[in-house]
């Protein structure tokens, strides 16, 4: 099952009950162009309703006793727009630098878990990894041959079922491609390149 949620992306919106609970101060507009504490209060409340839709799939899988047979991967796409792009949704990158469409961390690393059947309990992992891992990750706890996959329909990414339940030692990825866009004057030349590694850039210090 592909389930996508909208929230937490623009645009800001989720029916009251959601965002009651919350109550961030209110700051001067002049911080962003909009009172922060408003954006900050709506962006609780969508993730506080994207959380209950998550819990309602994990509980109909608990009643359906398929839980410990499912295995669960959920990943964000990128890091959280900035005014700069995309436009300010209340979310936050810090201590990240940046944010949605720059290639420093604050836009490239995404948070992601898996859960479930064959996933090692209690691991924390800063290995390197892409969207495009999921399809030969899933073909390898499925007991597939994830190299002839992708071999033979030129798949890009590889398989970090290793890290998932607990079988590798070494990292399966050394770098990524970050873009690859045949229209550079577009603004494309700014996020091109290859991420090694994390490189944990932070925001720079106040002068």
């Amino acid at each position: 099952v592909y389930l996508a949620y909208q929230a937490v992306h623009s645009p800001n919106q989720v029916p009251d009950r959601y965002a009651a609970p919350y109550d961030f101060p209110e700051v001067e507009p002049s911080v962003c162009g909009v009172d922060a504490g408003a954006k900050r209060n709506i962006f609780a409340g969508m993730l506080a309703a994207l959380d209950e839709g998550v819990g309602n799939v994990t509980d109909a899988l608990d009643r359906a006793g398929m839980r410990d047979e499912t295995l669960i991967w959920f990943q964000t796409d990128n890091g959280a727009p900035t005014p700069a792009c995309g436009g300010w949704t209340g979310s936050q990158n810090w201590p990240l630098r940046g944010g949605k469409c720059t290639a420093w961390d604050g836009g490239l690393r995404g948070v992601a878990f898996a859960s479930g059947a064959g996933v090692a309990g209690g691991l924390s992992s800063r290995r390197l990894a892409h969207t495009v891992d999921a399809g030969p990750t899933f073909l390898d706890a499925l007991g597939g041959d994830w190299r002839a996959a992708a071999a033979a329909y030129a798949l890009d990414g590889i398989s970090q079922w290793g890290a998932l339940d607990g079988s590798a030692d070494a990292p399966p990825r050394e770098v990524a491609l970050l873009e690859c866009d045949p229209f550079p004057a577009a603004g494309a030349e700014i996020s091109r390149g290859i991420a090694t590694a994390w490189p944990r850039r932070r925001r720079d210090p106040p002068e």
